[in-house]
């Protein structure tokens, strides 16, 4: 008899989610980002912040580098 292996977050899927009046909203998760591309574009018509496609698993802390390295004068 074969064991079940435990299930561990799908890392191989896409999350997007949009930033409207501070705060992040879930839209959709796929395995294919090209899914996604219709999502993308109400999210932009949506009058969204700011619209992140991540890879799941992604170090949110190299994004925040990168756009505090973009924009340093917002820096706190």
């Amino acid at each position: 008899m074969m064991k079940a292996t435990p299930t561990t977050p799908e890392l191989n899927m896409y999350d997007l989610s949009y930033l409207k009046d501070y705060k992040l909203i879930g839209i959709c998760s796929s395995k294919h980002p090209n899914e996604i591309n219709e999502k993308v574009t109400w999210a932009m018509d949506a009058n969204s912040n700011c619209v992140l496609l991540l890879k799941r698993g992604f170090d949110l802390r190299i994004l925040q580098k990168a756009l505090n390295e973009m924009y340093p004068e917002n820096k706190n």
